[in-house]
């Protein structure tokens, strides 16, 4: 644990994701994976298209 009073900086220790993140994980690369299917290249030409507005 870091002990924020001592003014040093600590490296975060890994934890092990939880089960809900794990699912929460799954879900999105199940929707993803869908969506891939459904729309194809027309669905990553998006996002690229919106990656790059971003930028």
């Amino acid at each position: 644990m870091n002990d924020l009073r001592s003014g040093e900086r600590q490296p975060a220790e890994f934890t092990k994701p939880s089960y809900h993140t794990n699912k929460l994980l799954e879900l999105i690369i199940t929707e993803r994976e869908l969506l891939d299917k459904e729309y194809g290249d027309a669905y990553g030409e998006h996002l690229k298209y919106l990656k790059d507005r971003e930028a």
